[in-house]
């Protein structure tokens, strides 16, 4: 086989595979860890992923993805939703799906690259919930995952994770080869409500 015939066919598959890959039809790459940051205000939280990925062929592939949110009444849609590549420091275009914000990643072959997600949502209750379970579909456990809570303002009074805290108060919880089995609820106080419940029942 002539090396322009090679070629040819290499380049027919590998558009083949991307197009396939940017229809979302087949999760191509391996989705090894991730780090949240919630950031917990009175009235919304924001929210800061880096998700870790990872082609594992030797063809360029280019990935569809989607960042789902918990929505209802009280829990629009995101007012504010910003994703980048960090390997380029460039945003990625990306598209409104229901509930949930989609992207196209590229990579080249056996490239790894981190993406980051940022997003503001608003809550008219204090509570709020970080989407889990999306893990499942990907059909690999997490090698990693980090999930650190910042108190703005604000105190947490529930979270079903339990949570530990650092010197200077840092709530955090952290798993390894991490399949969730629920996705992540938590719930707040304003803090100086919180002060003002905790001082009335010291006094009774």
């Amino acid at each position: 086989m002539s090396n322009k015939l090679t070629e040819l066919i290499l380049s027919a598959v590998a558009g083949a595979l991307i197009l396939t890959f940017a229809l979302g039809l087949l999760p191509t790459v391996r989705f090894d860890s991730e780090r949240i940051f919630v950031y917990v205000h009175p009235t919304h939280i924001v929210v800061v992923g880096e998700y870790d990925y990872r082609n594992v062929l030797p063809l360029p592939v280019g990935q569809a993805l989607a960042c789902p949110f918990k929505t209802d009444k009280t829990h629009p849609l995101p007012e504010v939703c910003v994703v980048e590549d960090l390997s380029s420091e460039k945003p990625l275009v990306s598209y409104d799906l229901p509930a949930s914000r989609g992207f196209l990643v590229p990579f080249f072959p056996f490239e790894k690259k981190t993406i980051r997600v940022t997003y503001s949502q608003r809550c008219g209750v204090p509570s709020g919930q970080y989407i889990l379970l999306t893990t499942h579909p990907w059909g690999n456990s997490l090698k990693y995952g980090m999930y650190r809570m910042i108190e703005c303002d604000t105190k947490i009074v529930g979270s079903n994770y339990a949570l530990s805290s650092n010197n200077s108060g840092l709530l955090s919880f952290e798993r390894s080869d991490f399949m969730p089995d629920r996705d992540w609820a938590f719930r707040w106080a304003i803090a100086r409500h919180y002060k003002t419940m905790r001082m009335s029942q010291i006094g009774k």
